[in-house]
């Protein structure tokens, strides 16, 4: 696709003079193209090391375009095959070299249109990953997600959810700079389940320009008519255990780690473009009961239903025994008690695996709580860690070579914990097993001294887990929003 700063025009100059299919355009062409043809008009030239140089010119209602190149070591010793570019490289021609072409706005000139790029290499993905970092510098409410994650999330060889889901990332530029990025996911598993043609999106970020946020949706709308789809919803991961729906209330409050933070301008540009509201999450925070003591209410509650119903808590000390004997169990029980709930999908077996590293081989065994019948079988479950919001921003999304310092402290003193998963047996709702399991968890909070605990998003239409929320001292400070939108 041609650079769309450079224009046709200079597009097809280059393309005739550059001397050959599979040549580099020579920095002299440039020149010659820059100094006799119509408005081009050299500004500067400098040679950069042994194989390279750098071409500035002037043209286009006055705006500097700026060409870098750059023959790498391996390519100048014919260890690099000329391949087909992609984005900059394919307006110049085939090289095996690398190429920068950047727009230098003087002040008067006019806002150049936003150009929007697929992601399609590893550095690209890196870039993608990273934009957060600069447009939320600063914020004291957004938590850095840890890079490996992210990285690990969005690339098919290493997120089994690509078994049976495709995605096509997006970035947006602007003058040269980074404005922007969103992710177009294909959901097969979400489609077959509900009987939909529906394309999610997620990772979305922008600077407050509803142009920008205008040219990211079109291309995911693009995207969706290209696969035949005829509905857009988001913000989604590729599952529900991803980060999902965009913050409309509570801007001034710390995010978890789990959640998706946004500017408040962002429900503004959604709306602009059109879509409406699909479903509503809500998040509480609940202050921990008055001199470190659980209300008498939730004891007899809690004391009643296990006495009726026989069940009991298992209690495990080592997380490797909890996983050995139990993960499995637990993520087949999180498949049967969220088939139900909104957006969500079954997991595959590699999922499963997946997720059980990632959540459970790090967990805390005080705060994963197992309700089991008389027969030993698994009929509930509860996990909450602590609070690592704090320690992420400092972290700033990498473990090594300190981050690493600053979770192991908020593992061991902490005054908030995540409640991150919880479910029950569809039979024996209503039998007091998610009361029982939540009082264990305050139990083993206040015994560490902790004062606050936060809910993570829960649908505004789950009034049973509300309710459970309804017997603590608690307020609703978040508000979370997925939103939906036809496309045609």
């Amino acid at each position: 696709m041609p650079h769309p700063l450079l224009g046709k025009h200079i597009v097809n100059r280059l393309a005739q003079i550059r001397g050959g299919q599979g040549n580099p355009v020579s920095r002299s062409a440039i020149v010659h193209l820059a100094t006799v043809d119509e408005s081009p008009i050299l500004v500067k030239e400098k040679k950069v090391g042994g194989a390279g140089g750098m071409i500035r010119f002037r043209g286009f209602l006055g705006l500097i375009v700026e060409i870098r190149e750059r023959v790498p070591d391996r390519a100048r010793r014919g260890k690099v095959r000329a391949r087909v570019g992609r984005g900059d490289s394919d307006a110049l021609g085939l090289t095996p070299c690398r190429r920068r072409i950047r727009v230098i706005r003087k002040k008067g000139s006019p806002i150049m249109n936003v150009s929007i790029s697929t992601v399609s290499s590893r550095a690209e993905l890196k870039t993608f990953v990273k934009f957060p970092w600069r447009l939320y510098k600063g914020s004291p409410y957004w938590v850095p997600p840890l890079l490996r994650d992210e990285m690990d999330t969005l690339s098919p060889d290493r997120n089994p959810a690509f078994e049976k889901a495709e995605a096509r990332l997006f970035l947006a530029h602007r003058d040269g700079k980074l404005v922007g990025r969103i992710a177009g996911i294909l959901s097969h598993a979400a489609n077959d389940k509900y009987g939909t043609k529906n394309m999610r999106f997620g990772w979305f970020d922008t600077i407050d320009d509803y142009e920008v946020a205008k040219a990211l949706l079109d291309a995911v709308s693009a995207y969706a008519k290209e696969k035949g789809m005829n509905r857009l919803t988001g913000p989604h991961g590729f599952s529900d255990l991803d980060p999902e729906g965009l913050l409309i209330e509570g801007f001034n409050e710390i995010a978890t780690i789990s959640v998706i933070y946004n500017h408040p301008y962002y429900p503004g540009l959604l709306e602009r473009y059109g879509f409406v509201k699909e479903v509503d999450y809500v998040e509480f925070q609940a202050l921990a009961p008055e001199g470190t003591v659980i209300p008498e209410k939730m004891l007899k509650m809690g004391e009643w239903a296990q006495k009726r119903n026989h069940f009991r808590l298992l209690k495990y000390t080592s997380i490797k025994k909890l996983r050995a004997e139990r993960a499995q169990e637990l993520f087949e029980l999180l498949d049967e008690t969220f088939e139900e709930l909104y957006g969500t999908v079954p997991l595959t077996q590699k999922q499963k695996d997946y997720y059980i590293s990632r959540y459970i081989s790090f967990a805390n065994p005080e705060y994963i709580k197992i309700a089991v019948n008389e027969a030993n079988e698994m009929v509930g479950f509860m996990l909450a860690i602590p609070s690592l919001a704090r320690a992420q921003q400092k972290a700033n999304g990498r473990l090594f070579p300190f981050g690493f310092i600053p979770v192991l402290r908020a593992l061991k003193k902490y005054d908030t914990l995540d409640f991150l998963l919880a479910g029950v047996r569809k039979s024996l709702r209503g039998k007091g097993i998610d009361l029982m399991m939540t009082i264990d968890v305050f139990r083993s909070g206040l015994a560490h001294g902790v004062h606050f605990a936060e809910s993570n998003p829960e649908l505004e239409t789950n009034s049973k887990i509300q309710g459970e929320w309804k017997i603590v001292n608690r307020r609703q400070h978040k508000r979370r929003r997925i939103y939906t939108l036809d496309v045609v």
